[in-house]
């Protein structure tokens, strides 16, 4: 199914057939090189599903590589087997005394995150500024998790047609999941949803019928200097009146790079 979603702009070209696609015509041979491959694909689709593809690809490898950090690190974290000699009986007491107490030392959720974030959707670029606060520290045994609630500001431009400028006000309750909390990578995957005021019904030559709208945001990011410094994430922004007044076309956010501040 991933691979599918992946590719389904020239399906035919990656499972070994003659391409079956409208827009793709070749011959029948059953084997080509990867230059015609690409030839093709490059020809018949366009630059923003390219970027689109790669996200997509780049959000399934970064999920890959943090099941597998998540693994190893389990794998690691196996405690010692008490021996018969008193030696290491002490060894391994002492080991598990160390690994409780680091992992019984308490997490606290930052309170405040700022970010700022540049995305390109279809046919037209974002900037993006928000800022973030959590009113509580989780539990315990919900560590991995944090909650946040966002206000953010969104500047929209298109490249033709008028208005080319759209504003949008969005307050979003969100949370936040980490998989290696303890690690200074911290790598983590967030999802909200909430509301958004659009200050136009209009976006160029889109109708989008209502100021009010849903806003739907998801990221995935990592701290690539340590959890001190900031962190790296893609995110994906949708607004949409959810088909309360039609005409309902939707404004998606595909490909957004943030950087991300917590203190």
């Amino acid at each position: 199914m991933i691979i599918l979603l992946l590719f389904q702009r020239v399906p035919s070209l990656f499972i070994g057939k003659t391409a079956t696609h409208p827009k793709v015509i070749m011959s029948s041979r059953m084997k080509y090189t990867p230059r015609e491959l690409w030839s093709v694909f490059k020809t018949h689709t366009s630059k923003l599903n390219r970027y689109i593809l790669f996200y997509r690809t780049l959000c399934l490898l970064s999920v890959s590589i943090m099941l597998m950090l998540g693994y190893a690190r389990a794998e690691n974290n196996v405690p010692f087997t008490l021996e018969k000699s008193q030696n290491e009986n002490q060894i391994s007491q002492e080991y598990r005394g160390e690994e409780t107490e680091e992992r019984t030392a308490e997490r606290k959720t930052p309170p405040y995150l700022i970010n700022a974030a540049f995305g390109l959707g279809k046919n037209f670029h974002a900037f993006r500024a928000g800022l973030a606060y959590s009113p509580f520290d989780m539990p315990q045994e919900w560590e991995k998790w944090d909650f946040y609630v966002e206000l953010a500001f969104y500047v929209l431009h298109r490249r033709v047609y008028t208005p080319k400028k759209l504003y949008i006000l969005t307050l979003t309750p969100f949370v936040r999941h980490h998989f290696l909390p303890h690690s200074s990578f911290d790598p983590y995957w967030d999802i909200g949803v909430g509301g958004a005021y659009r200050d136009k019904k209009y976006f160029g030559n889109i109708p989008i019928s209502t100021n009010l709208a849903f806003h739907i945001k998801t990221s995935l990011g990592f701290f690539p200097l340590g959890k001190k410094g900031p962190s790296l994430s893609v995110r994906w922004y949708h607004f949409s009146n959810a088909r309360l007044k039609l005409p309902n076309h939707g404004i998606d956010i595909n490909v957004n790079i943030a950087l991300e501040y917590a203190f």
